[in-house]
């Protein structure tokens, strides 16, 4: 005769919670937008059977825009996105010009660097604009990070760095940067807070095996912006981001010879040398750049990209091509200098895209992809909802007046 142990009502408490939570989560996600964000993942792979190395990550964003456009926008855009849109449109287009008339970089250079950043440039708007669901594509996005973990110690993907975290990504540092923008991301892709924020922390696991120091100065300045940021007048904060810049230097530069890194001293020396190459380009390079796709040195027969994002802005497309971007970032991905109530959606925004920020002054291509997409849509997705959480902006496209003459909303998605 067997004897059945009932649990204890705490116990079957936390059950019944933990199922519902599952299951309501479960219940929001649309399995097209996940797979997209899963593939969106595959920064470093390239898919099979499609010419020049395209990566995967560049078929999912095709296959999101192509998606997109069978489908009706819910919602309309600010006009300050609006206007930094137009913006960032105009210096995409001088990068253009200058890459047909300097005559530094090929035709197939410049197109194929254009085609890409341009299709990344749309999937964020897509994504914004509710064609695409946002929260499921996050969602994808984040399972993969953690597939990938148990992939790379599996033994079945690639393994190049030293046993630092890599497979999917090809590259410790492009790593660390989708760890820590998913990480950080996480916090508003679940509708449940506490699901968020135990994916937040569980993250940063994968990050530190990654072994990329900008990443995880990243990762620490988003955790302290998300629990400070409101305490302080926007003065403080410009005063904060000088003292982040001071201290991720520092970092960068004592953390080779400490612990875990103190084995980086050559790696480090390498990257010096790369990036004295750059700075010595584009001091060499007139003041509207050189073209798409040239930001990268040669040294001892090899091809190396740059470190530096903004130098990376600065020789594409000159000081043009770097104001619209990094305006773009700054003003529509976080509304850093924004005064004023700040909602908790907004605040983990901003921790996306300083993170961003952050990453693109030592990790090189970090603008214009999909990492920055996926920041850029958040931004502008807390943007709809503080205008209409203001009363400035009408709810969303397809929001239609009952008899009553009350509005009837389709929700956020």
């Amino acid at each position: 005769m067997t004897v059945r142990k009932e649990l204890d009502p705490t116990s079957r408490s936390l059950l019944t919670r933990a199922r519902e939570t599952v299951v309501s989560e479960a219940g929001s996600l649309r399995l097209l937008e996940f797979m997209i964000g899963c593939m969106a993942a595959f920064v470093g792979t390239s898919a099979p059977g499609l010419p020049g190395q395209l990566p995967i990550t560049y078929v999912a964003v095709l296959l999101g825009v192509g998606v997109a456009f069978l489908r009706r926008p819910r919602y309309t855009f600010s006009s300050d996105v609006r206007w930094w849109l137009v913006v960032l449109s105009l210096g995409l287009g001088f990068a253009v010009v200058v890459s047909m008339v300097a005559g530094y970089a090929t035709t197939g250079e410049w197109t194929r660097r254009i085609f890409r950043v341009g299709s990344v440039v749309i999937f964020a708007l897509v994504l914004a604009s509710g064609r695409l669901h946002f929260r499921s594509v996050i969602r994808g996005f984040i399972a993969m990070l953690v597939i990938n973990v148990l992939l790379f110690y599996l033994g079945l993907t690639s393994n190049t760095y030293g046993g630092y975290l890599t497979g999917i990504f090809g590259d410790k540092n492009q790593a660390g940067l989708n760890y820590a923008v998913g990480a950080v991301l996480a916090l508003i892709a679940y509708e449940h807070r506490r699901v968020g924020i135990a994916i937040f922390v569980g993250l940063g696991v994968p990050l530190w095996l990654t072994g990329s120091r900008t990443s995880l100065a990243a990762y620490a300045v988003a955790v302290l912006w998300m629990l400070f940021s409101r305490r302080v007048s926007l003065p403080f904060k410009v005063i904060g981001a000088l003292v982040i810049m001071w201290l991720v230097d520092n970092v960068e530069k004592n953390f080779a010879r400490i612990g875990v890194f103190s084995d980086r001293t050559g790696t480090d020396a390498l990257r010096d040398r790369i990036d004295a190459a750059s700075f010595a380009k584009l001091q060499d390079s007139p003041w509207y750049g050189r073209g798409l796709s040239q930001a990268t040195v040669v040294m001892e027969e090899h091809t190396w990209y740059f470190h530096n994002g903004y130098w990376q802005l600065q020789i594409e497309g000159g000081f043009v091509l770097l104001i619209a971007v990094v305006g773009f970032t700054v003003f529509v991905g976080g509304r850093l200098l924004r005064s004023g109530a700040t909602t908790t959606e907004r605040v983990i925004v901003q921790a996306g895209a300083l993170a961003v920020l952050i990453c693109a002054w030592k990790l090189g291509d970090v603008f214009l992809t999909t990492s920055w997409a996926f920041v850029m849509a958040a931004g502008i997705r807390a943007a709809r909802h503080e205008d209409e959480a203001a009363g400035t902006q009408a709810p969303g496209l397809l929001n239609i007046r009952s008899s009553s003459g009350t509005a009837t909303g389709l929700g956020r998605k």
